[in-house]
């Protein structure tokens, strides 16, 4: 019996606001579990949907990732949502932020010379760092730089951000995903 992926997500109950997000989770992965090829987008989405709104951390995707599509395929589609979640994320910040002025505050521009001297070492120690991917993302996003003589700030280069993210989150990616790969079963993996 071919399992009917959207007659099982359109009965289940809405998402209420006391559902935990590792059980919204577990149920979206698990509904793509029966999904074939297109459970990769739909694990993807969820990625870059968690990445950009903060609900819940990447993690518990990643491994279920590693359980659905082994090590390699789970690292890929995890890897793909967090650089596709965290460049909306950053860049739509950037967006809002000149637009409606949006600034950091004084206490922490202060401290951003690690920033300005060495950048792809700072996003590199940031991502590392246990803070919210959302955070990171969209702090990063809103930086500028003040420039010598009254000229305009400049932006925090968004190349530096996607490739020191990359380069911490696709080791991170692997891991996860080659746990959730040994898994054996969903449950366990989450």
């Amino acid at each position: 019996l071919k399992f009917n992926w959207l007659r099982h997500f359109w009965s289940r109950p809405r998402i209420s606001l006391a559902m935990s997000a590792q059980q919204m989770i577990f149920d979206w992965v698990q509904a793509a579990e029966g999904m074939g090829p297109a459970a990769y987008v739909v694990v993807t989405l969820l990625v870059v949907a968690a990445n950009i709104l903060g609900v819940c951390p990447t993690t518990p995707l990643e491994l279920a990732a590693g359980f659905l599509f082994g090590a390699a395929g789970g690292t890929a589609v995890s890897s793909a949502g967090k650089m596709i979640g965290g460049s909306l994320s950053f860049l739509g910040a950037r967006y809002l932020a000149a637009r409606y002025g949006a600034q950091i505050p004084g206490a922490i521009v202060e401290r951003m010379d690690a920033l300005r001297r060495a950048p792809l070492a700072t996003v590199v120690g940031l991502r590392m760092a246990p803070l919210p991917l959302g955070v990171e993302n969209y702090g990063l996003g809103v930086t500028r730089f003040a420039t010598p003589a009254g000229a305009p700030a400049e932006w925090f280069p968004f190349s530096t951000f996607f490739w020191g993210s990359l380069l911490v989150d696709l080791p991170f990616s692997f891991v996860w995903a080659q746990a959730g790969s040994r898994a054996q079963s969903l449950a366990a993996a989450l």
